[in-house]
């Protein structure tokens, strides 16, 4: 690889080589810019945590809506009154649509090598239904993390397919 800067990003699809240095061999003999025939080695490696990190946040992010449409839908006993969106059909229809997204089977999604998705759903990917009945999430980063390692293409389909992933 060569080129007219320390940049390179049109050698691999989604990936840019950022050169810090000229090889040992070229620098001392002077002949940056020309190819001494060292050989580098790059390895390139799946950063789950970042990806997991990504994941937890879209959960925390998730829970707050829950949490805020809660907060909000109560009727009180004690002072006879309710919640703005106690009653709302519209914040009904919102939460149930959020929890469809969630819950779904995505059984029609391909991986970018056009198979079909072994793992189709969210639960099996280490988010799943909270225990507190309040219809957070919860997320198990263990899981999540195996299923991205064991199951990188299925866990990229979930999320960015636009029209039938969780992502629509």
């Amino acid at each position: 690889v060569s080129g007219s800067t320390n940049v390179f990003s049109d050698t691999i699809a989604g990936l840019t080589i950022n050169a810090i240095a000229v090889s040992d061999a070229d620098a001392s003999a002077g002949t940056a810019g020309e190819d001494s025939g060292d050989v580098f080695d790059a390895t390139v490696a799946l950063d789950t945590s970042a990806i997991s990190g990504k994941v937890a946040s879209f959960v925390d992010d998730y829970n707050k809506i829950i949490k805020y449409i809660n907060d909000r839908t109560v009727f009180d006993t004690e002072n006879n009154t309710r919640g703005i969106f106690n009653g709302d059909a519209n914040t009904r229809t919102i939460v149930r649509r959020l929890q469809q997204l969630i819950g779904d089977r995505y059984s029609d999604l391909e991986t970018a090598n056009e198979t079909a998705l072994t793992l189709n759903s969210l639960s099996v990917m280490g988010v799943t239904l909270s225990s507190n009945d309040d219809g957070t999430l919860a997320f198990s980063e263990s899981d999540f993390t195996d299923a991205l390692e064991d199951f990188q293409l299925d866990v990229e389909a979930m999320f960015s397919d636009d029209s039938d992933g969780v992502s629509q």
